[in-house]
């Protein structure tokens, strides 16, 4: 089908089709197990990545009614601090206990942005599964 020829019916049916098929938007966190770095987006929304530190890095909301409005963040080298900070990492882990482990030893100025978002904005039971990665080790 081209964009020339895209009707009504066309479109409803994209729609249906979108709603019947297609969830909406959930915070998510994860371990990307090819980069080593965990990764947290709370708002379904195109960001841009501003590097706070070699570990971190803070997702910001392109089009906000909030100036610097962070939706995320990525902390990077997880598998070497979570071994620095006693996190086992071959299951599901929650997020605060790492954020709250790494900040206890890592206390600058980055970690604490990243301590700030995760208590005001993050579910306190949102988890980071190393499963999967702990397998293909």
């Amino acid at each position: 089908m081209q964009a020339e020829n895209v009707n009504g019916d066309d479109l409803r049916n994209l729609d249906q089709f979108m709603n019947a098929h297609l969830a909406g938007f959930r915070p998510i966190a994860y371990y990307d197990k090819h980069l080593d770095c965990v990764r947290v987006q709370i708002l379904d929304c195109s960001v841009t990545e501003h590097r706070l530190s070699t570990m971190f890095t803070i997702l910001e909301a392109n089009h906000s009614d909030m100036p610097d409005a962070i939706v995320g963040f990525t902390i990077k080298g997880v598998r070497h601090l979570c071994e620095e900070v006693g996190i086992d990492t071959k299951g599901v882990v929650r997020l605060v206990e790492i954020i709250d482990k790494i900040v206890r030893s890592y206390p600058h100025e980055a970690m604490l942005a990243v301590e700030e978002f995760v208590v005001s904005s993050v579910d306190k039971e949102m988890t980071i599964d190393f499963s999967e990665a702990s397998k293909a080790a």
